[in-house]
């Protein structure tokens, strides 16, 4: 499709858009999506203008931007520009995501690392989900989550409702699996630093949880987490990269990097996509409940619940074939 001055509303927004909002959305989505590839530094930004965005972002509408392309549900592009889809309602760096907006159309990069642009539109939840990762990763991440979780109820494996650990943390050496890999003091000073960083941010988004309990409860809950199933990852049982753990000086300097990295969205990450993470089994619960998984489905599962993840990967698996 050639460039053009006036942009062709497609046929499935007759009705649904204007063609002076879906001529607005275009340049406007052009504009922020540019910024933010050239602050991300991806490859395909040096050589691409504000045209070939346009250009590639209405081959991509017009190519499958009624129907998200991973589970196939219809897009809602009628919730594009209301209140439904403003700023309190979307999720912040650790926030929920309002459930209302699911299926609202995003943009996103078929493969970030790759040196050509390429976009397509699906449903904001897939855009959360599919994370750093290329379309066929995603498609594969998916199916081996599938595969591990099998036909058991959407619950993932590890990820229990009642810890067996009741040792208070202060009196436990690390877990067996971590001998060799972290002393004591080091074990300790991960469970005070995840604790702190959790709390301050659940205190930050207001959550039940942080009212609730204290750092020492947090402390306590990750230590029963490390202990309960902590080797290996709940979703897909591939063994956690601990040593990763200890190639930074201190942790406070790795999180920053892996922040970093993940707003960069490189190949290079790759690396790090078994490092343990501690994640909430459901933040908005109001129970202190936590699960050890790896980097990478962390930052699938989103601001899903464990059996929400399960679901919603069965589901682009199952759309896969």
């Amino acid at each position: 499709m050639s460039h053009t001055a006036k942009y062709p509303l497609p046929p499935y927004l007759i009705g649904v858009w204007t063609q002076l909002k879906y001529s607005t959305w275009i340049r406007n989505s052009v504009g922020e999506l540019l910024r933010r590839d050239r602050r991300q530094k991806r490859p395909f930004t040096k050589d691409c203008t504000d045209a070939d965005y346009e250009q590639k972002l209405e081959e991509a509408v017009f190519a499958g931007g009624q129907y998200d392309p991973y589970t196939g549900q219809k897009l809602r592009w009628d919730l594009v520009g209301t209140m439904h889809a403003s700023k309190k309602l979307r999720p912040g760096a650790y926030g929920s995501l309002n459930k209302a907006i699911y299926l609202m159309p995003a943009i996103d990069h078929k493969d970030p690392a790759s040196p050509v642009l390429l976009l397509e539109i699906c449903a904001l939840i897939a855009n959360g989900c599919k994370s750093c990762l290329s379309s066929q990763e995603f498609i594969a991440f998916c199916k081996s989550v599938t595969e591990y979780t099998g036909s058991k109820p959407s619950v993932a494996r590890g990820a229990k409702e009642a810890f067996p650990c009741k040792t208070p943390f202060s009196a436990c050496p690390p877990p067996a699996y971590l001998n060799g890999i972290l002393t004591k003091f080091q074990y300790h000073k991960l469970l005070h630093s995840r604790a702190d960083s959790l709390h301050r941010r659940d205190q930050k988004l207001k959550r039940r949880c942080a009212q609730r309990y204290s750092i020492a409860d947090y402390k306590q809950k990750i230590h029963e987490a490390f202990v309960s199933g902590g080797q290996f990852d709940p979703y897909t049982g591939q063994a956690l990269r601990y040593d990763l753990i200890g190639s930074w000086k201190n942790d406070s300097s790795a999180q920053k990097s892996l922040l970093r990295l993940a707003r960069r969205c490189g190949v290079f990450n790759k690396e790090f996509y078994l490092y343990p993470v501690v994640d909430h089994l459901n933040p908005d619960s109001g129970v202190l409940q936590f699960q050890i998984c790896s980097w990478l489905s962390n930052a699938c599962k989103y601001c899903l619940t464990p059996a929400e993840f399960i679901d919603f990967c069965k589901s682009v698996a199952a759309y896969a074939g």
